[in-house]
């Protein structure tokens, strides 16, 4: 699916291929300060606890940005093995499902991470050990933002591929 099709849609998936593009960089951070870690483990028989905060949070927000970007292409993963002996009924029946799951667990994901990043913003929450200069409430004010992008491109995929399977 590409969106580029509405001027709307097209602004849309630009800005998200853009965003991904500069966020999959993040992926050399994450095996640099892996490498250097497993060096360290096995060169100097010790363990730099500095690297594991960097990394789960350079992590989340490329699997945040990478979500929006496969949900937005189409690309996310499907049980085309039975999805394919299907009917156009059971396909549709289908695709109502899973937006009403999506629709569900998207629905949840904004409401508790909303809740948590405001919570997070409002005692300005720093991490932990040595990072305490780092603050953690924009990573959870993040999820909130990129789980509703999610939401809005599955709707847009959902009905842009309704009569695909005719």
């Amino acid at each position: 699916m590409n969106l580029k099709e509405n001027k709307f849609f097209g602004l849309l998936q630009t800005f998200i291929d853009k965003s991904a593009s500069v966020v999959s960089f993040l992926i050399l951070v994450i095996t640099l300060a892996v490498s250097v870690q497993i060096f360290s483990r096995y060169a100097f028989n010790t363990f730099i606890v500095e690297v594991v905060p960097l990394v789960q949070q350079s992590f989340a927000v490329f699997l945040l940005v990478g979500g929006i970007y496969i949900t937005s292409r189409g690309s996310h993963i499907r049980v085309t093995v039975l999805f394919d002996l299907f009917g156009p009924r059971m396909k549709r029946l289908s695709k109502v499902l899973s937006l009403i799951c999506m629709s569900i667990f998207m629905g949840i994901l904004i409401w508790q991470s909303s809740w948590m990043g405001l919570n997070s913003l409002d005692k300005r929450e720093t991490m932990n050990g040595i990072y305490k200069f780092m603050p953690m409430y924009p990573l959870k004010l993040f999820i909130p933002v990129v789980a509703t992008f999610i939401f809005i491109v599955g709707v847009i995929y959902f009905f842009k591929t309704w009569h695909s399977d005719d």
